[in-house]
């Protein structure tokens, strides 16, 4: 495994890539040894003391490493979670947006059977109320689509010159770089969700307008069609 990962890192010598090569060998051996250590005299006996997490750094780095990817992992859903809403609002002001051109229409419709029919010029002056605010919810669900979207504002850690220079330069360990990383994305993690429940309360006040004014305006439509 060692001698696996030393080729795809094209021979490079530094301090970092020897003590990963280190780390694989190293954990390989141990798991190795344990295993053969628990089946003498077909008996699972538990390792020595040498071995236990609080003192084996091989052991202590794993755990770290497994910590770290738990973070990214979940930062990342983060990330996949706001185009979500962001893909649910777009969709809700595509579907106002068909429903404002076909009302369109039917307002064109509306105003010329005016002219010449009497119960509908009297259910029109005495309903268009419920016409109104119907028209107004569906805008305000747009409304709220857009702020869901305007909501741009994400945080992405580590920056890449604090990587070079704190960490690089710096030439800080990997047990070190993955626990001060690790807690910079996880408080980028608790940043990023608060976003992310503020875009969804928005998504949530967009469905519920688009859902009122739909039924305000298929109201009003049924008071026509009973006349």
């Amino acid at each position: 495994m060692a001698k696996l990962i030393f080729l795809t890192l094209n021979n490079k010598k530094s301090k970092e890539y020897l003590y990963i090569i280190d780390y694989f060998h190293n954990t390989a051996t141990y798991y190795k040894r344990l295993n053969i250590r628990l089946r003498i005299g077909g008996k699972r006996t538990p390792p020595n003391l040498d071995d236990s997490t609080a003192d084996n750094p091989i052991i202590v780095l794993t755990r770290d490493r497994l910590i770290f990817d738990l973070i990214t992992s979940r930062h990342q859903r983060e990330f996949e979670r706001s185009n979500i809403l962001d893909k649910k609002a777009s969709q809700i002001i595509g579907f106002v947006g068909i429903i404002f051109s076909l009302f369109v229409g039917f307002y064109a419709f509306l105003i010329k059977e005016l002219a010449g029919d009497e119960k509908v010029l009297f259910f029109y002056s005495n309903w268009r109320i419920i016409l109104v605010i119907g028209i107004f919810s569906l805008a305000l669900s747009i409304l709220c689509s857009l702020k869901t979207m305007h909501v741009k504002r994400f945080f992405d850690v580590p920056a890449t010159d604090v990587l070079i220079n704190e960490y690089a330069k710096a030439e800080k360990d990997i047990p070190t770089i993955l626990r001060d990383v690790g807690t910079e994305i996880s408080n980028a993690v608790i940043d990023n969700q608060k976003i992310n429940d503020y875009k969804a309360d928005f998504v949530k006040y967009s469905v519920i307008s688009f859902a009122f004014g739909m039924f305000l305006i298929m109201v009003f439509i049924a008071g026509l069609l009973i006349l």
